[in-house]
């Protein structure tokens, strides 16, 4: 997989989930968090029950979670930026590979291209 796709199916919805919990902490009611992130009220239940969103790889979330803080914290709020920071140090770190279901050698093309890409 690609990068956009490894980080789709595994990161967005762990960033959706911790804005969800920030939004909510602003006594933001669960219509209102839907609207602003564009997904549907159950979503936003779901997440609230922590029914979706949970990484298997711990060290992986634990990353994802200290970005997304640093990128508020430095009053990033553009959600498409956080993205690309977050998928962009995943990247460089070389712990989104952990998260593909196909493993690469660090010298094949595809761990190159990925590293670089972007």
């Amino acid at each position: 997989m690609i990068p956009c796709e490894i980080m789709a199916k595994n990161v967005l919805p762990l960033i959706r989930k911790k804005l969800v919990l920030i939004l909510k902490k602003e006594n933001k009611n669960n219509a209102e968090i839907s609207r602003e992130l564009g997904i549907t009220k159950s979503t936003v239940t779901h997440y609230l029950q922590k029914k979706r969103a949970v990484l298997k790889n711990r060290e992986i979330e634990n990353e994802v979670l200290h970005i997304l803080d640093e990128c508020y914290a430095q009053g990033n709020n553009d959600f498409s930026k956080m993205y690309c920071q977050i998928c962009k140090e995943l990247r460089k770190k070389k712990k989104l590979c952990s998260l593909d279901s196909v493993s690469y050698s660090e010298d094949s093309l595809a761990c190159k291209n990925c590293v670089n890409c972007c």
